[in-house]
């Protein structure tokens, strides 16, 4: 009985190690904005479950990105956000460089998070790349792709 739960203990170890579990943990930056939030898709969670995860990922990702006034587009930087079933980024998102480190944590787990949720259910998709974005300027104190 004690090896049936030191197994499960394991691989529940693995599981929460490998989808970027972080129990609202600050990401190392010092910024609230950092967080994220503790669930995880698995192989059991209901599709509901699995929404509201993505969904918490999404604002937790547009909060650490939003988290700065934008006052000179070239502080800032460009990445993908979103898996397609295909492969490749579902849009783009911009982010202050100061706070790279930061938000590039969140925003990996929350892309990691959308491969799981399309590898999962079964998602299609058109397989059209997205363009991506050439700079990004300040409008009213916010980012604006340009692409």
């Amino acid at each position: 009985m004690k090896k049936i739960i030191s197994v499960f203990a394991m691989l529940f170890l693995l599981t929460l190690l490998s989808a970027c579990k972080m129990e609202h943990m600050d990401m190392g930056c010092g910024d609230p904005a950092c967080s994220m939030p503790s669930d995880v898709i698995t192989t059991k969670s209901s599709k509901v479950f699995d929404q509201a995860v993505l969904k918490k990922l999404s604002d937790a990702v547009y909060l650490a990105s939003q988290s700065s006034s934008c006052q000179r587009g070239d502080q800032w930087g460009i990445a993908g956000i979103g898996a397609k079933p295909c492969g490749g980024p579902a849009g783009y998102i911009a982010y202050k460089k100061e706070n790279a480190e930061c938000f590039l944590k969140v925003l990996d787990c929350y892309n990691k998070q959308a491969q799981e949720y399309n590898r999962k259910y079964a998602i299609g998709s058109d397989c059209m790349v997205e363009p991506a974005p050439k700079s990004v300027v300040c409008e009213e104190g916010k980012p604006v792709l340009v692409y």
